[in-house]
């Protein structure tokens, strides 16, 4: 009886659903979208990589170091504070 009790409460404990990477992008655009809109600079460094290569909005501006990503958005936020805005899923054929 110990047993099944055991293995009942394991499997309760465990979530069925796992997200894919469809999922995973998802949340990832939303939780960068929501550091922008609250001019969270900390935040929105944070989700890139230390050696991630940044072109600006108009490719104007190449970023390859942390410091320059920090800046652009920094001036980005300084010079047109963001507004709320929520990113819809779209399928992509």
């Amino acid at each position: 009886m110990r047993k099944p009790l055991s293995i009942l409460a394991l499997l309760m404990s465990v979530s069925i659903a796992q997200a894919g990477p469809k999922e995973d992008a998802a949340q990832l655009v939303e939780r960068w979208s929501k550091a922008f809109a609250d001019a969270d600079l900390d935040g929105i460094v944070s989700f890139y990589a230390p050696e991630a290569t940044v072109i600006g909005t108009f490719g104007k501006v190449v970023m390859t170091k942390p410091e320059q990503i920090r800046k652009y958005f920094e001036a980005t936020i300084l010079n047109s504070p963001p507004t709320p805005w929520r990113c819809k899923a779209q399928r992509l054929s």
